[in-house]
């Protein structure tokens, strides 16, 4: 009997066909997976950059503005706001001009303010502490409003930080800087004021983001130290070199809102911080360790509101 003789003829056409094509779908199947997988890492990786960039940002305010004996903040555009979550009851804000407030065409600044107040060029001792209730407005013993003749900001209405608060509701504004001072004492045993400027720049023409500037200075002037004539000087010379990175502690947040609870001593902020078209909104309570910063109970004067009448 002979050998069968076997001859090897390799793979079909239709064989080979079938194999590529299984081996292409499981290639687009693995491509999809991995181009998945590495866009989210990438959003993950953009969503924790700016998340750890905001917590640093509340962070350095946190830890600065704690401190602080005395803080004023200006409006940005002269408007309030109220801020609710969205309606569906998705965890989204939703940011409404409150137009019921009128213009805010003034500084938010402490009760006890006319004794920061330069009048006629000397520190009184401690004035009386004197609010409209009617507007919340500080006004002087003779029922000016501050800042009167001989202040050193002639012609900006100040208000107290209870006008952003009404009952259990708040209004919100968009601050242009924050201004604080607190005390410190250096390493030789001498006394200083440390004053510090929170500013924000208007919205990048081609980003929509603002930049957040923080500067830092001492005084040991015991005249000047609790002065704000640092703080207006300091704050011309940054907001013209603001373009510099110089002090930048961010520039990619979207909008920042700030509002104040004088009774709970607390400023109330809620930033909205964007980097590469993810956002993320920071809500946060800066508690002040000092009980008289915000706001002092007007123990000697105040005006009733809707009379027009000081009572003592």
């Amino acid at each position: 009997m002979g050998k069968t003789k076997k001859t090897n003829q390799g793979f079909s056409l239709i064989e080979l066909l079938i194999a590529i094509t299984i081996l292409s779908i499981i290639m687009i199947m693995v491509s999809q997976f991995m181009s998945t997988t590495s866009g989210a890492y990438r959003k993950s990786k953009k969503n924790m950059s700016i998340q750890t960039e905001a917590m640093q940002v509340i962070e350095q305010m946190s830890d600065t503005l704690m401190q602080a004996d005395y803080v004023r903040i200006e409006s940005m555009d002269g408007k309030m706001y109220t801020i609710t979550k969205n309606a569906t009851g998705k965890n989204e804000r939703v940011v409404t001009e409150d137009t019921s407030k009128g213009t805010v065409d003034y500084s938010f600044v402490p009760d006890n303010y006319g004794n920061y107040s330069k009048m006629g060029g000397y520190y009184a001792e401690d004035r009386k502490v004197i609010v409209d209730y009617d507007n919340f407005q500080i006004v002087s013993e003779t029922g000016d409003a501050y800042p009167i003749s001989g202040d050193a900001e002639e012609g900006q209405k100040v208000r107290s930080f209870r006008a952003l608060k009404t009952g259990a509701d708040y209004s919100y504004i968009m601050p242009s800087y924050i201004y604080a001072e607190y005390s410190k004492t250096r390493d030789d045993g001498t006394e200083a004021t440390v004053h510090v400027i929170f500013y924000f720049t208007p919205a990048n023409a081609k980003t929509g983001t603002r930049s957040v500037f923080m500067h830092r200075y001492e005084t040991t002037d015991p005249v000047n130290k609790r002065s704000l004539l640092y703080a207006t000087a300091k704050l011309q010379v940054y907001t013209n070199a603001a373009v510099s990175a110089d002090g930048l502690l961010t520039e990619h947040v979207v909008d920042f809102y700030l509002s104040a609870d004088s009774e709970g001593n607390a400023l109330l902020t809620n930033i909205l911080f964007e980097e590469g078209g993810y956002q993320y909104n920071a809500v946060e309570t800066i508690n002040f360790r000092n009980s008289n910063v915000l706001t002092v109970r007007p123990q000697k004067l105040y005006k009733v509101k809707g009379t027009g009448v000081t009572t003592p």
